[in-house]
C-alpha cells in the first residue's frame, strides 16, 4: 500500500497548536532518534525507516512556514499606489495573536528540531535576512513584534512532494551520516529522490529539503 505524507496537517499545525506543543513533540522525536546508532555502527533500516519518516512529516509544518502561507497574520489589505496594486515587492503584516510563533527565535528553534544547521543557513538568508536585492519573508518590528511579507509569492497546498516511504532504499548508513533514496511525488510526476539525514549532537536531523 502507497503510503503517503499527508499534507492536511500543515494548516492545523499553524493555526492552532502552540510553540511549547511543538516542542515537545519534536524533543520526543529526537529523544526517540538519539537510540538510533550504536558505537561505531549505523542504525538498523528499519530505524532509518522510522526516522526518515518521522522527520519528514515533521518537517511540513516547517516548510509551511518558510515556502507555504506561512505563520498567520491579522486581517489586511494589500496596500496601493496611485490607485494601482503597489509593485513594491514588500508589505509587512503582524502575525496574529494566536499564531504559533510570536518571534523569529521560536521559528528557528522549530526549525533545528528537524532540519540540520548547515542547511538552515540558507534557509534563514532568505527568511530573516535583508539584502540589497530582497525583502525576507519575515521581520520583527521596532517593538520587537513578528511580522510577514505578504506579498512574497508562497507555495499551495497541492504544490508539495508527496514521498512514498514504502519505495525506500537505504543507500549509506554510518554512525553520524545516513542517505536513502525513495519516490517522491511533485505535480503529477513521480521521480526517486534522495534524502540525506545527518546526527547531530542531540538526534538526527534532515539535511536535504523535502517540499
Amino acid at each position: 500500500m502507497r503510503r503517503k505524507a499527508e499534507r492536511s496537517m500543515k494548516k492545523q499545525n499553524l493555526g492552532g497548536r502552540r510553540p511549547a506543543v511543538l516542542m515537545a513533540a519534536a524533543a520526543l522525536l529526537a529523544g526517540v532518534l538519539l537510540t538510533a546508532g550504536g558505537c561505531g555502527t549505523g542504525p538498523s533500516e528499519e530505524e532509518i525507516r522510522q526516522t526518515v519518516q518521522a522527520l519528514v512529516e515533521a518537517a511540513e509544518p516547517i516548510n509551511e512556514i518558510f515556502y507555504g502561507e506561512g505563520v498567520p497574520v491579522k486581517d489586511y489589505e494589500i496596500e496601493e499606489a496611485d490607485g494601482l496594486s503597489s509593485t513594491v515587492d514588500f508589505q509587512y503584516v503582524s502575525v496574529s495573536e494566536d499564531a504559533p510563533y510570536q518571534s523569529i527565535e521560536q521559528i528557528k528553534e522549530a526549525a533545528e528540531q528537524v532540519f540540520t544547521e548547515a542547511y538552515l543557513a540558507g534557509v534563514y538568508e532568505s527568511a530573516f535576512v535583508r539584502t540589497e536585492d530582497l525583502y525576507p519573508r519575515y521581520a520583527e518590528d521596532a517593538q520587537g513584534r513578528l511580522t510577514r511579507n505578504v506579498k512574497q509569492s508562497f507555495k499551495s497546498t497541492d504544490e508539495w512532494t508527496e514521498w512514498d516511504f514504502s519505495t525506500l532504499t537505504v543507500v549509506k548508513s554510518t554512525e553520524r551520516l545516513v542517505e536513502v533514496r525513495l519516490e517522491g511525488t511533485f505535480a503529477g510526476r513521480t521521480e526517486t529522490e534522495t534524502l540525506r539525514l545527518e546526527k547531530e549532537a542531540d538526534g538526527w536531523r534532515l539535511a536535504s529539503p523535502t517540499y
